[in-house]
């Protein structure tokens, strides 16, 4: 919900980059924290998967703004996890 609303606020407004960095950071970082909150990962592993989530989460709204390529990816991406899931169920 928070990307959403930074998101539209940028799109309609702008958005300093150090801010929308900020935002994607502190998602970043409390995503596998709230996913995982008893996980045997260390504090280092989670920064380090929390920084990759923030990587993903930029990547994705530089791609946003290509015309269609963030949908092309999310086709290809969805449609490999559905014929993994249906290939090995078979």
């Amino acid at each position: 919900m928070l990307l959403s609303a930074i998101g539209l606020i940028d799109d309609r407004w702008g958005l300093a980059s150090s801010l929308r960095l900020l935002c994607y950071l502190a998602v970043g970082l409390l995503t596998p924290w709230l996913m995982f909150p008893e996980s045997p990962l260390s504090g280092v592993a989670l920064i380090g998967v929390g920084v990759g989530v923030a990587w993903c989460i930029n990547l994705f709204n530089f791609m946003d703004g290509a015309d269609g390529l963030a949908t092309a990816q999310l086709i290809v991406c969805v449609g490999g996890l559905g014929f993994d899931r249906s290939f090995w169920s078979l």
